[in-house]
């Protein structure tokens, strides 16, 4: 297995590894991770991906009303050859003080017929100014 770590620009998680295969089951490619940031502030996740793999993570569920989606990005490679690490990076601006839990999914993005291969569940807790 692959060890796989999220870097949040407002918190540090390390997540535990996992790695699918077409017969997993769902328990096996969804995993849980946890987030805090204060109203006003923008939130940023990093996720891990790799350089030139057709897979890329998305967002399945509306970030809204706690969070408004602003942008997905691929940061630079430190190396650019295919299957190197290389982030993807979500912004989100926050506009509501709770929590909401993100659902990332990881494969073709939609409206590809294949479910994702992998699946975070994000939960961000927006602290009141």
């Amino acid at each position: 297995m692959v060890a796989v770590k999220y870097l949040i620009l407002v918190l540090m998680v390390a997540a535990p590894a996992f790695a699918a295969s077409p017969s997993a089951a769902p328990q096996d490619i969804e995993r849980s991770a946890t987030a805090s940031v204060v109203l006003g502030q923008r939130l940023t996740l990093r996720l891990p991906n790799r350089f030139g793999s057709a897979r890329q993570w998305y967002v399945m569920n509306d970030p809204g009303p706690q969070l408004q989606f602003v942008s997905a990005t691929l940061a630079k490679p430190e190396t650019p050859l295919p299957d190197f690490p290389q982030d993807q990076i979500f912004a989100f601006n926050t506009k509501l003080a709770g929590q909401k839990v993100l659902r990332f999914g990881y494969g073709a993005p939609p409206p590809a017929a294949a479910p994702p291969a992998r699946i975070l569940n994000m939960t961000v807790t927006i602290v009141g100014k």
